[in-house]
C-alpha cells in the first residue's frame, strides 16, 4: 500500500516505516497504515507518533472512538460496538471514519476455525484536492483488497472514486458471510436433528437423546448468532452512510456505478441478515424443544421416585401394623387370657401389660434378693419346719403304742 501512495506511512510494531514514489500522481496522496502485532493486540505505535500523524492529517475528534475500540482483548465481546462518524463541509469536502468488524478463517486446525476481525478507517477528503487516510489493522486480504483500491481511486473520469476504498473494503469484509452462516447452521442441524430423533422415554446415553449440554452449545450459538447481528448492523450503517455521501455531496457522473454497488452491497447484507434472523429462530426452537424433553424426562423421574417411596411408607406402615398384633399375640400366649380381647375401647395396651408385669417383676427380686443373702437361722419357716417335724414323730409314737395295745388286748381274748 504504500508503494501505491506519494507518502504513505505505515506503523508496525511501534516503528515508523516511510516510503514514496513520485512514478504517478494518485488523487490520494497521503495514506498511514498502523498494523497491531496480532489480532485484538494493542495497537504498536508510540502515543507521540500516533498523535502526530493526528496533527498531521488534521484529523477530527470523533475517529478516537474508533481507535478505543481497539486494545488487548481476551474475548469478542471486549470494547464490541459499532463507530461511525461522518462530518461534511460546505465545499463540498468531509471527514468520515468508522471501525468495520468481520469474520474470517483463522488457518488454525484446532478450536473455532473463525475469527472476529477489525479493521478501522479514517477518511479525510477535499473533493479533487487530496484525500487523506488512516487504516488501523487489517488482514492480508483486506491489505491486498484496499491496496487495489487505492490505485482503482484514481480513474480521471470516476466522479466518485474517492468513496472506492470504502466499497472494497466492504466488499472484502462481507465476502464470508455465507460460508459463516453455512457453518453455523451445520451446528445447528446437528443438534436439531438429534433432538427431533429423540423420544421421551429414552436413555440419557442414547445415540440421539438431547442432553443439558446441548442446550449449553445452543446458548453458546445464540450469543454468536446475536454478535453476527451486531456485525452485519455495523456493516449496513457505513454502507448507508456511503450511500448518504455519495447522494449529498453531488459526485457527479460515475462510469463505476458506486451507487448499484451500494445498492448491491446493502440488498447482500440485508439477505445475510434474514439468513442470521432464520437462524435464530431455529436455534430458539431447538433450545425450547430439548428443555420440554429435559423437564418432561425430570418429571418422568420425579413421578417414579414419589411413587417408590409411597410404596415404601405402605409396606412401613404394614410391618408396622403387624408388629402390633404380633405384641397383642405374644400378651395373650403369655397370660393365656382373653382379657387383651375383652379390652374395652380407650385401655392401651401398655397401661395393661405394666399392671400385670411390674408386680411379678418385684416378686422376683424379691426371691432373687433372698437367695442371694440366704434364710435367717431362725425364722418362722424353720420353726415351722421344726414343728411339723416333732409332731411327725408323736404321731408315729403315739402309733407304735395303740399297736402295742391292741396286741395284748388280743391274746387276752385267745386265752
Amino acid at each position: 500500500m504504500g508503494a501505491q501512495a506519494e507518502n504513505a506511512t505505515v506503523f508496525r510494531g511501534g516503528h515508523i516505516e516511510g516510503s514514496t514514489t513520485a512514478s504517478r500522481k494518485w488523487l490520494l496522496t497521503t495514506n498511514s497504515v498502523i498494523k497491531p502485532a496480532f489480532s485484538w493486540s494493542q495497537i504498536c505505535v508510540t502515543e507521540l507518533a500516533f498523535r502526530n500523524v493526528l496533527a498531521t492529517l488534521h484529523v477530527f475528534t470523533p475517529f478516537l472512538h474508533v481507535v478505543h475500540t481497539f486494545g488487548t482483548k481476551t474475548s469478542d465481546k471486549q470494547r464490541a460496538r459499532n463507530v461511525v462518524h461522518c462530518h461534511k463541509w460546505p465545499a463540498h469536502g468531509f471527514e468520515f471514519c468508522y471501525n468495520i468488524r468481520y469474520f474470517e478463517l483463522n488457518g488454525r486446525k484446532r478450536g473455532n476455525p473463525w475469527s472476529l476481525r477489525q479493521t478501522g478507517m479514517y477518511q479525510n477528503c477535499v473533493l479533487r484536492k487530496q484525500s487523506r487516510w488512516i487504516l488501523l489493522n487489517y488482514s492480508t486480504y483486506i491489505y491486498d483488497r484496499v491496496s487495489e483500491a487505492f490505485a482503482s481511486a484514481n480513474v480521471p473520469h470516476c466522479g466518485a472514486s474517492t468513496l472506492v476504498p470504502h466499497l472494497f473494503l466492504l466488499s472484502a469484509a462481507t465476502r464470508s458471510w455465507n460460508l459463516y452462516i453455512e457453518a453455523l447452521r451445520h451446528k445447528v442441524m446437528l443438534i436439531e436433528q438429534k433432538t427431533y430423533l429423540s423420544g421421551l422415554d429414552q436413555a440419557p446415553l442414547h445415540e440421539h437423546s438431547p442432553l443439558f449440554s446441548d442446550i449449553q452449545e445452543l446458548k453458546r450459538l445464540s450469543d454468536t448468532i446475536s454478535m453476527a447481528f451486531d456485525v452485519i448492523n455495523g456493516q449496513k450503517e457505513i454502507s448507508v452512510r456511503c450511500g448518504d455521501l455519495h447522494t449529498s455531496l453531488a459526485l457527479g457522473h460515475s462510469d463505476c456505478d458506486i451507487a448499484d454497488t451500494i445498492r448491491m452491497l446493502q440488498a447482500d447484507l440485508q439477505h445475510y441478515h434474514e439468513e442470521m434472523t432464520s437462524l435464530s429462530r431455529t436455534t430458539a426452537k431447538a433450545e425450547q424443544l430439548i428443555s420440554s424433553i429435559l423437564a418432561i424426562r425430570a418429571s418422568n423421574k420425579l413421578q417414579t421416585a414419589t411413587d417408590i417411596t409411597q410404596m415404601n411408607i405402605s409396606d412401613l406402615h404394614l410391618q408396622s401394623r403387624y408388629m402390633s398384633v404380633d405384641a397383642q399375640n405374644l400378651l395373650q400366649s403369655l397370660f393365656s387370657s382373653t382379657i387383651v380381647d375383652d379390652l374395652e375401647d380407650g385401655v392401651s395396651h401398655i397401661v395393661l401389660y405394666l399392671e400385670i408385669t411390674l408386680p411379678l417383676l418385684l416378686a422376683t427380686v424379691v426371691v432373687l434378693v433372698l437367695l442371694e443373702k440366704g434364710l435367717p437361722k431362725r425364722t418362722w419357716l424353720r420353726r415351722l419346719l421344726r414343728q411339723k417335724a416333732q409332731g411327725m414323730q408323736t404321731a408315729v409314737s403315739h402309733g407304735s403304742s395303740w399297736r402295742s395295745s391292741i396286741s395284748r388286748a388280743s391274746a387276752l381274748d385267745l386265752g
